[in-house]
């Protein structure tokens, strides 16, 4: 008998009152949110985080995260993967993900 492994695919975007902004010509994340206790401030965006944020302007998967990512760098697929999702975690925990 064959095993069959059937993995959760989460579609998560980001929140629209998430706004990226440039400053010094750094990228920085915001949330207009005045309602938000979970995160008041700013998240610095390197390079492959600003990628991912962009992205998640529209509804995405993290496979369609981490092949974007794996795309535009020469990074392993373990690699990307643990990378995009440490950063989505900082995102949900700032509250700027929705599912």
């Amino acid at each position: 008998m064959k095993k069959i492994f059937i993995r959760e695919v989460i579609i998560m975007k980001l929140k629209k009152t998430a706004q990226v902004q440039f400053l010094g010509g750094q990228a920085i994340i915001v949330d207009t949110d005045v309602t938000n206790d979970a995160f008041l401030g700013i998240i610095k965006l390197n390079s492959s985080a600003a990628i991912i944020v962009d992205l998640l302007k529209e509804e995405q998967t993290l496979d369609s995260l981490v092949a974007a990512i794996c795309d535009e760098y020469e990074v392993t697929e373990p690699q990307a993967r643990a990378d995009v999702d440490f950063f989505i975690s900082q995102l949900r925990s700032a509250g700027m993900i929705v599912d």
